[in-house]
């Protein structure tokens, strides 16, 4: 079976975010059994260069898969299409909803040929609250197009949001993200000890709105006592980025806040380890892979309740906040600044033995039945 998978970024793009990473481990746990052809951009965000090394505008073997990597100019609809017409797909895997090239393709449909979408949780009340007029507008004039399709859910909130925005009649199968293999192995990475210091909490995704990092800072300006704050992630609205800086310098002399920036998936492996506590009040997650990752690392989470990751503190791995209970924010992140090292242990190890659990658990099966019904 063939499936014909688009995404503006693949490997090695990294500031994308989740998308890459979720296609990567699809490709992985699945490239066996599928022959998977990939279309998409020759340069990560924000790169003004194509990927070193790497032959744009023609197919190259990455793994099990084969990636187009297309230049600017050839990353249109129709160069999508005439791949389309020679590689004669089963499947037509659309990532992301608003994406040019996902309405494009949608508009001339091959027959026969099964089209899923993942809407990556664009569908979501807090995705749809940023420009809602603008995605108002767009869901009526995409709606003939959104008619008989697939939709890939990673969870059970995001399959009724499809059913809430597009129609209760859609096909929605639900297939949670894959993980890295070697997430089964958490518990045996986690460190053997923590160093002494502060309280050591970590942030990382895109500098976007949608992510909230300033409500976590608006959070801790209301905590007392010493911790430091690293802020991990691509740059994606400057002005957003200098009101964050605004923010951090408001806090006490002893509270620490740093922006270190983008980092590779690897250099980020190995700086999670050493914290103690992510914190997230993103607005919406579909999935949010940088909660496993985070859990990888043995450390727990605080982030909000626009999430299907839930119930946390009950299973020792972090807490899910309602945005609006400002008070519940300062309250957790006060307990997390004054925990003794041995709490924080015993946290690190739950969390880890969580990320190990799910990644010994895949959703393979689910994945047959999204692919070929």
């Amino acid at each position: 079976m063939k499936i014909f998978i688009t995404n503006d970024a693949y490997l090695p793009g990294f500031r994308f975010g989740g998308p890459v990473r979720s296609l990567a481990n699809l490709v992985d746990w699945l490239g066996e059994r599928y022959e998977i052809y990939i279309f998409t951009k020759d340069r990560d965000l924000g790169d003004a260069q194509g990927y070193p090394d790497l032959p744009a505008n023609q197919w190259v073997t990455c793994g099990t898969a084969k990636v187009f990597y297309a230049s600017p100019v050839q990353h249109t609809v129709a160069r999508a299409r005439a791949e389309l017409a020679s590689i004669q797909p089963d499947v037509v895997y659309l990532n992301g909803l608003w994406e040019r090239m996902t309405r494009g393709l949608l508009k001339a449909r091959l027959p026969k040929t099964r089209y899923v979408i993942a809407p990556r949780g664009t569908l979501g009340v807090g995705a749809l609250a940023i420009k809602p007029w603008k995605k108002k507008l767009g869901l009526l004039l995409m709606r003939s197009s959104l008619q008989d399709l697939v939709w890939h859910a990673t969870a059970e909130s995001e399959a009724g949001e499809v059913r809430q925005v597009i129609g209760s009649q859609e096909t929605v199968c639900l297939a949670s993200n894959l993980l890295e293999r070697r997430v089964a192995n958490a518990v045996e990475l986690l460190p053997s000890e923590r160093r002494a210091g502060p309280t050591r909490m970590v942030a990382f995704s895109r500098l976007s709105r949608k992510k909230n990092f300033d409500h976590l800072l608006r959070s801790l300006a209301e905590v007392r006592g010493e911790f430091t704050l690293d802020i991990i992630g691509p740059e994606e609205d400057a002005a957003y980025t200098a009101e964050l800086k605004a923010l951090a310098g408001k806090l006490q002399p002893d509270q620490v806040v740093r922006f270190l920036g983008g980092k590779t998936p690897a250099e980020l492996q190995g700086l999670l380890p050493s914290y103690d506590f992510f914190a997230l009040p993103t607005q919406h997650e579909n999935f949010g892979h940088v909660f496993v990752e985070a859990w990888a690392a043995g450390l727990p989470v605080i982030i909000s309740d626009q999430t299907p990751w839930r119930d946390l503190a009950a299973k020792g791995i972090g807490w899910d906040i309602a945005l609006s209970d400002t008070d519940r924010w300062v309250q957790v992140l006060q307990q997390c600044v004054e925990m003794e090292p041995e709490c924080i242990r015993q946290l690190k190890v739950k969390s880890a033995a969580f990320a190990a659990d799910l990644a010994l658990n895949q959703p393979l099966a689910a994945y047959g039945a999204l692919f070929e019904g």
